[in-house]
């Protein structure tokens, strides 16, 4: 499974036990300032019936930070 997001100048941070995504949180990766996705670890697998709840944060104070992604997988 990949994350993306369409903000620029903000940072994915991502759970996999169904819990509001935060600074704490797993981090997933930033989009720079062109819109391009930096990833340490792009892939994140899920064995077994998984709530992964996502959520960008901005960088900018120009801009909010997004709503909360949820999806189950199976």
């Amino acid at each position: 499974m990949t994350i993306s997001c369409d903000d620029i100048d903000a940072e994915i941070y991502y759970t996999l036990d169904g819990s509001f995504p935060n600074e704490a949180s797993n981090y997933y990766g930033y989009i720079d300032q062109d819109g391009v996705l930096i990833a340490p670890n792009p892939i994140i697998s899920i064995n077994s019936t998984t709530v992964v709840r996502a959520r960008a944060i901005s960088n900018s104070s120009s801009f909010l930070n997004s709503f909360v992604e949820t999806n189950t997988y199976f």
